[in-house]
C-alpha cells in the first residue's frame, strides 16, 4: 500500500513538473515570437543614411554603392557587403557601417591623404619651363628661358598615379586636386591600385623609392608639403623642389650624416619657407652651411 501511494505520488509530482516546464517552454517561445515580430516591424525599417568622414567621395558616390533602400529592415541590412562595396572607391581607407535603433545608418568613412603625384601617359602640350636656372649654371643657361630639366610643367599630362607617404598607390587621376607635389623625372610600371609604386630603372629602383617615401614623410611630418608644388628626381645628385610661388630649391644630394640628409634639408626648409617673398627666384639648400636665396631678376 505505501509502495503504491509512493509511487501515485512521484508519478504525479512528474507530471505537474513536466506540465510547468510545458508552460515555461510556451511562454518563452510567445515571448521570441512576439520579440522577432517586433525585430521585423515596420519600426525598424531604415528611414535614415548617414555618410560621414568623407571629402573626396561626395554622399551621392557613396550611397551609391552602399546601395541601401530605405524600408529596409535595419537588421537584415547586410553590412559586411555594405563595407566591402564602399572600400572599392578610390582614396577610401576604412569604412565602418553603424546601425542606430531604430532606424538610422550611418555609414563612416575615412578617406586616405594623397601625398603626391606622378604623372603618367602623355604629355597634353609641348614642354615649357617649369623650373629656373640652378646658380652654378651658366649665365647664358640662366638668361634663357631653356628649362633647367626634362619634366614640364605639371599640369601638361594626361593622367596621374596618387600615392601616400608610404608610396602606395591609392588612386588615378584625371587633374590635380589636393595640394600636393608632382614627382617628376621617374618613370614607373605597373601601376595597380593598392600596391606600391614600381620605378622602371631598375639600378636605382630601391633608392628612389625609398627617396621618396622618406620626403612625404619628412614633408608631411613638417607641414611643408602643401608649400611644393613639384619634386623634381631626373637628377639624384642634385634634388630640386619647385614651390607654390614658383621658386626653385637647390636641395642637392642625400647625404649620410644628419646634416647632409634629406630629412635635415626638407626641416632646415621649414624654417625658412613661409617667410614673405616674390614670385620666382632661388633658394639654394645644398649646402646647408651656407644657404642662400636670390630673387628672379
Amino acid at each position: 500500500m505505501t509502495d503504491n501511494n509512493g509511487n501515485n505520488y512521484n508519478k504525479a509530482r512528474g507530471y505537474k513538473s513536466s506540465l510547468r516546464r510545458s508552460k515555461i517552454a510556451g511562454i518563452l517561445c510567445l515571448i521570441v515570437i512576439a520579440v522577432m515580430l517586433f525585430l521585423i516591424s515596420p519600426v525598424f525599417d531604415v528611414e535614415k543614411i548617414v555618410v560621414e568622414g568623407n571629402s573626396i567621395n561626395d554622399d551621392a558616390k557613396i550611397l551609391g554603392v552602399a546601395n541601401i533602400e530605405k524600408g529596409t529592415n535595419i537588421f537584415a541590412l547586410d553590412v559586411a557587403g555594405i563595407k566591402s562595396s564602399v572600400m572599392k572607391l578610390e582614396y577610401v581607407a576604412s569604412v565602418y557601417v553603424e546601425r542606430s535603433l531604430p532606424s538610422t545608418v550611418t555609414i563612416h568613412v575615412s578617406e586616405k591623404d594623397i601625398c603626391a603625384y606622378i604623372p603618367i601617359g602623355d604629355k597634353k602640350a609641348a614642354p615649357k619651363p617649369a623650373m629656373p636656372p640652378a646658380e652654378n649654371e651658366s649665365d647664358s643657361s640662366a638668361d634663357s628661358d631653356a628649362t633647367v630639366s626634362e619634366s614640364v610643367s605639371y599640369d601638361l599630362w594626361d593622367k596621374y598615379v596618387c600615392i601616400d607617404e608610404k608610396g602606395r598607390i591609392i588612386a588615378f587621376a584625371d587633374a590635380l586636386s589636393d595640394p600636393a607635389p608632382v614627382i617628376t623625372g621617374i618613370e614607373i610600371s605597373d601601376s595597380e591600385k593598392g600596391q606600391y609604386i614600381k620605378i622602371k630603372d631598375e639600378s636605382h629602383a630601391k633608392t628612389i623609392s625609398d627617396l621618396i617615401c622618406r620626403m612625404l614623410a619628412e614633408m608631411k611630418k613638417q607641414g611643408v608639403i602643401v608649400h611644393i608644388s613639384e619634386i623634381d628626381l631626373s637628377e639624384l645628385n642634385n634634388i630640386r623642389l619647385m614651390l607654390n610661388t614658383d621658386t626653385l630649391v637647390n636641395m642637392g644630394e642625400d647625404g649620410d650624416e644628419d646634416g647632409d640628409n634629406i630629412e635635415y634639408k626638407i626641416a632646415f626648409l621649414e624654417a625658412i619657407i613661409d617667410q614673405p617673398r616674390q614670385k620666382g627666384g632661388v633658394i639654394e639648400l645644398s649646402d646647408t652651411d651656407n644657404v642662400t636665396e636670390r630673387m628672379s631678376r
